[in-house]
């Protein structure tokens, strides 16, 4: 193994002690009860980012720069408290981690073709520039129309023949 691939190695397995330990936090983060044990936890998490970015950017991985850098910006911001930690904001964080692990499973296995990004990019975009859950701040003219139909169902009865059979009402002579 030359030295490069040895470094990309090490990249990995610290990836993944950081990335193990971010989902520990997360899941502290979602039962933090005091506020001093909430800042402590976004200071931890944020750590974690800064440095699979930091390490990402020396390796040039670009997708990964690019979704640790928005996550480092939101939970900078959440940790500051110039924005509020919103389920939706977790369920987002959670989502972008996911791409984080399967970005380095990536790096790990060689393969170098680029991840779909965009859409992770604009919720966390999304919920900075509206400093909280997006779709709370979308007034209804503005909300993404969803159309509704009914299922067609059938409405015609089956047809019923409705003449009655021809009886002989002559009597015998």
């Amino acid at each position: 193994m030359d030295e490069m691939q040895e470094i990309i190695q090490d990249f990995i397995v610290e990836s993944n002690e950081l990335i193990e330990s971010l989902d520990k936090d997360l899941i502290e983060l979602e039962k933090s009860g005091s506020e001093e044990e909430t800042k402590e936890l976004l200071n931890s998490i944020f750590r974690a980012v800064h440095t699979i970015k930091g390490a990402s950017g020396f390796l040039g991985f670009g997708q990964l720069i690019d979704v640790c850098h928005v996550m480092e910006t939101l939970f900078n911001k959440l940790r500051h408290g110039e924005q509020e930690l919103t389920t939706y904001t977790m369920d987002i964080f959670l989502e972008s981690m996911d791409i984080v692990k399967l970005l380095i499973e990536k790096v790990d296995s060689g393969d170098e073709e680029e991840y779909p990004i965009d859409g992770i990019l604009e919720k966390l975009n999304a919920i900075i520039d509206a400093g909280g859950d997006p779709a709370a701040d979308v007034p209804a003219a503005h909300a993404p129309q969803v159309e509704i139909s009914a299922p067609q169902v059938e409405t015609s009865a089956p047809q019923v023949e409705t003449s009655a059979p021809q009886v002989e009402t002559s009597a015998p002579q």
